[in-house]
This record gives C-alpha cells, structure tokens and sequence, in this order.
C-alpha cells in the first residue's frame, strides 16, 4: 500500500532550503502536512521513497515519457507550514533534466511506499489501504 500523489512540480527560487541542499534538487511536490509528516512524525531531511507512475503535461492526461514510469524516485521532505514540499533528490533530478524537463510545466503522479529517518529507521507508508490525494 502506498500514499498516491498527482501534483504539479514546482521550482524553488534560488537553492534548495540549507538543511536539505547538500541532497535535493531545486524541484518539488507539495500537499498537505496531514497526509504525511504530521501522521507519520517526520521531518525535515528525512527520506520519502516511491515510484513514479506517469509523468503528465500540465493540463492534459498526455504522458510526457513512458520511460520514466515505474522507477524508484527519492524526495527529501521539508515541511513547511501546513505543506510538506517534497524536493526530488538531486540523482532523481537529473533523469528529468535530461528528459527537457526543466520547467514547471508538468505534473508528476508517484507512488510513495516508505520513508527513511535519518536515523536510518524506515516507516512503510498506509499498510492497510492506499490513500489517494
């Protein structure tokens, strides 16, 4: 089971937040706190890993590439106040960029199975039944 997520991605102006930069890209994810870091008690730098599952232009059900469905993709979560933005690690990133996907323009669905604390604990995401935003 898994947290499934269709949001558009966005760019942080300038570099990524100072206690995430060393691993995240300048690209993001974002939606409500309560999905994610408030019920699962994580915080910022910990780890969220999935798979992405399409990879939509902006307002159309169009895939962008079927090659980037179905890999492993990690976020470095930051919360911010009321949101969780998920940053794509900066290895992740890079097989985007390299797809011309360097504008927010298009939107990413994911499928996040598990998040790694950074004590190296890992918290599986919804055992029971996904949950769809």
């Amino acid at each position: 089971m898994a947290l499934l997520a269709t949001q558009l991605v966005g760019v942080w102006t300038g570099a990524p937040p100072t206690s995430i930069r060393e691993q995240a890209s300048r690209w993001y994810i974002a939606f409500s706190s309560r999905y994610l870091s408030e019920p699962y008690e994580l915080v910022a730098g910990d780890k969220v890993i999935g798979t992405t599952e399409a990879v939509f232009e902006l307002f159309a059900d169009k895939s962008i590439s079927s090659e980037l469905e179905g890999k492993e993709i990690t976020f470095i979560l930051y919360p911010a106040v009321g949101m969780d933005l998920l940053f794509i690690q900066k290895k992740n990133w890079e097989e985007f960029r390299e797809w011309g996907l360097v504008e927010p323009i298009y939107r990413l669905r994911v499928r996040l199975e598990r998040a790694i604390r950074q004590d190296d604990s890992e918290v599986p995401l919804y055992t029971k039944k996904d949950k769809e935003l």
